[in-house]
């Protein structure tokens, strides 16, 4: 039983750190990115936005675009403007009211390209690759819990505790679509509330 939890115990030290070396390497790569020569707020192509636009008045589109994974393959990442509306409206409905009531939150992924999502093992048909998902370090909150119940109040479609069967869960997905009607489905997996 003893080499059991050590194992456990291993397995998460090394997940953790892989999280955290990924979340350096991603913030390391909007600084460097905000760093350019280019100057600030310019987009790269006519009509496209900076990483650096103002999605909702606390979440710039950078958040939900970075991505270790991409700049390492050298993937784009880059949302049309159907996933821009989309994070939009992620913003307005979950983020903001989220942020209002536990203060800053950090977003360990927000939108994906199909490429970057079967690059980071995502499932087929993620919400991440429409723009309607984001990640949100449950470090972020005093009880991940707490975090749960506030969302369960709000018009969401999923809300799920991840990973689903670690004994340790360390990140919370939330989503909202205007594709369908929001189902409220909450997946808390081994988790108990």
């Amino acid at each position: 039983m003893r080499k059991r939890y050590i194992n456990l115990f291993i397995k998460f030290n090394i997940m953790t750190t892989k999280t955290i070396q990924d979340s350096v390497h991603a913030i390391a790569h909007d600084i460097n990115s905000s760093t350019s020569a280019k100057a600030p707020n310019t987009p790269s192509t006519p009509n496209a936005l900076s990483p650096n636009t103002y999605l909702s008045p606390h979440f710039r589109l950078i958040e939900f675009t970075r991505s270790g994974e991409a700049t390492d393959r050298g993937l784009d990442n880059t949302p049309g403007e159907a996933e821009i509306e989309a994070l939009r409206a992620l913003c307005e409905n979950i983020l903001e009211p989220m942020r209002h009531r536990f203060g800053a939150i950090y977003i360990s992924s927000g939108y994906r390209s199909r490429r970057v999502n079967n690059a980071v093992g995502g499932v087929g048909g993620s919400q991440h690759t429409h723009g309607e998902a984001a990640d949100i370090l449950l470090s972020t909150f005093n009880d991940w819990r707490e975090a749960v119940e506030f969302v369960r109040h709000l018009d969401f479609d999923q809300l799920i505790i991840e990973p689903l069967h670690d004994p340790r869960p360390r990140w919370l997905h939330v989503s909202y679509t205007k594709r369908h009607p929001n189902r409220h489905n909450i997946i808390l997996g081994d988790h108990k509330m």
